[in-house]
């Protein structure tokens, strides 16, 4: 009966350690990919300002990138939390940081449509933590 107790307070002291222990780091791979793709969707589908441009409508020609790029670049700059960056790549250009090598990038691949060629350009967005 003694043996039981002991071995029944044994185990639970092992279980509560356990529990309390600080969880096992991750490569937030999955928090990358989240992000990146809840900031491409608000880039992409919001509404359209001149204050504001959207992705759609900036990537629809080259005069609009380029009038358009850097209002982009700051939109997309002011969504990210601290000490994370990106850099986008398109058939116009890139914008945001190039990432270093050796980091952790998490790449979510999209398409635009052109509407001066009638062309869909293979787009890119990285981002990783600096």
């Amino acid at each position: 009966m003694l043996e039981a107790m002991a071995a029944s307070i044994l185990l639970v002291s092992v279980l509560a350690c356990l529990n309390v222990a600080a969880p096992a780091m991750n490569d937030d791979t999955e928090d990358l990919m989240l992000l990146s793709s809840d900031m491409l969707n608000i880039l992409m589908y919001r509404s359209s300002t001149p204050e504001h441009p959207n992705l759609g409508h900036a990537m629809s020609s080259g005069t609009d990138w380029e009038n358009d790029s850097a209002k982009i670049d700051e939109d997309a700059r002011s969504m990210l939390p601290d000490r994370v960056k990106y850099y986008m790549v398109t058939g116009y250009g890139c914008i945001g940081d190039r990432p270093p090598s050796g980091v952790n990038v998490c790449v979510r691949p999209f398409q635009a449509y052109c509407i001066d060629t009638g062309q869909i350009m293979d787009c890119s967005i990285m981002v990783w933590r600096a």
